[in-house]
């Protein structure tokens, strides 16, 4: 059973997936939320109105907010050595994408998709989706909010964890050396 691990989610301005315009991670010692981190990230980048009507950031929100040169740090140090859990590839992908792009070493952690390990505990589901999965199990869900998205997740493995039902083939390691076959 895995108590500690890191939840994480993106959201990004537009179809590149290192256009991050926010992240939320929360992190479980435990079972028990212990940290907390969101920002908004300034993309240096368009935004899509396709983008902005499913997360309702805009370019004003951002002009002010930090680069994602000046947040990784924090984001790399949060991940380091840690289970990293996400839903669906996107996430993963956009954190590793965007590390790629800036020339950053990528987190060393195992990552975990609660999409993926959701679709063998529950089949029964019409879909796998994060909001669809909230209301399955009435977890609070302020959809497309990076911290809220990232907290949803976190219950959600956290019901998979223990109740013993974690896939275990569902971890990858991504590093600088394979990254590019991910991006």
């Amino acid at each position: 059973m895995i108590s500690d691990f890191v939840a994480l989610d993106i959201e990004t301005s537009n179809s590149d997936r290192s256009s991050i315009c926010e992240i939320g991670i929360v992190v479980y010692k435990d079972f028990k939320i212990v940290e907390e981190y969101h920002s908004l990230i300034n993309p240096l980048s368009v935004f899509l109105d396709r983008n902005i009507s499913v997360h309702g950031i805009t370019p004003e929100d951002v002009q002010d907010s930090p680069s994602f040169r000046e947040v990784y740090p924090k984001i790399e140090a949060i991940c380091k050595n840690s289970i990293v859990v996400h839903h669906g590839a996107f996430d993963w992908q956009s954190l590793c994408h965007a590390a790629y792009i800036e020339k950053f070493n990528l987190p060393t952690c195992k990552w975990f998709d609660t999409r993926k390990a959701s679709k063998i505990v529950w089949p029964e589901m019409y879909n796998h989706k994060l909001n669809s999965l909230c209301n399955y199990l009435n977890i609070d869900l302020d959809h497309h909010k990076a911290l809220s998205d990232a907290k949803a997740c976190g219950e959600i493995f956290k019901y998979i964890s223990k109740n013993e039902l974690t896939p275990s083939d569902n971890l990858i390691i991504v590093d600088n050396s394979n990254v590019s076959n991910y991006t």
